[in-house]
């Protein structure tokens, strides 16, 4: 009888350390399914931060180019008097200077009387789209010296 006791015990001994390994491992499980909690949830609070910046990047970028635009406007406006006044110089009379489309980039188109020759010169640095109609004889030099007048300006 005491061996059966001895046995009995030994076995309940043999499954209390079972039980303790499975508690161990139960409770290595929890600990690690709650890191897996807190990580998600640290990921979901890094995707929530990641789309707020990538919104404020996209109002910066916006604003950034409404900024640039904003400023080639401006001197896009230096430009355009300055070439009016040239023009003044030239002609000693009103020039008839009409706007284009910034998608031009800048094309001079110049429609002389002689000949109707059309010149068409991309100018350095000006980025302004604008049609100077000349009146009166005019000849190619003083366009040329005009569009060298134009690219000397200081900025």
């Amino acid at each position: 009888m005491l061996r059966n006791f001895r046995e009995a015990q030994a076995g309940t001994q043999s499954r209390i350390e079972e039980l303790e390994k499975s508690r161990m491992i139960t409770d290595a499980e929890n600990a690690r399914r709650a890191r897996i909690e807190e990580l998600e949830q640290e990921n979901t609070e890094l995707e929530a931060r990641l789309m707020k910046m990538g919104q404020i990047n996209k109002n910066m970028n916006l604003k950034l180019k409404y900024l640039m635009l904003k400023r080639i406007r401006v001197i896009n406006s230096r430009v355009q008097t300055r070439c009016i006044q040239i023009a003044k110089e030239i002609h000693n009379e009103e020039p008839m200077i009409k706007y284009r489309f910034p998608f031009l980039n800048g094309l001079l188109e110049l429609n002389a009387p002689i000949k109707n020759i059309k010149f068409y010169q991309r100018c350095k640095g000006l980025s302004i789209g604008f049609i100077a109609s000349a009146v009166k004889n005019l000849e190619i030099s003083l366009i040329m010296i005009a569009f060298v007048r134009i690219m000397e300006f200081p900025s």
